[in-house]
């Protein structure tokens, strides 16, 4: 799955039902931040948000 930081979360997860967990696991919100980005995110969560992309990108 090819992921961009500045790619809004529901953006992401409207093109994959697994990215939900991958997002979920890693704290970011799904629910009322969904239209922030993926960094923005992952700032908010404090995760890496490298690994965050290399996670996404891993699903098919």
């Amino acid at each position: 799955m090819q992921v961009a930081p500045e790619e809004q979360i529901y953006r992401v997860l409207e093109r994959h039902s697994g990215a939900l967990q991958v997002l979920a696991q890693q704290g970011i919100d799904c629910c009322c931040g969904t239209f922030r980005t993926l960094r923005e995110g992952a700032a908010e969560a404090g995760v890496d948000l490298e690994a965050l992309l290399a996670a996404l990108r891993q699903l098919s």
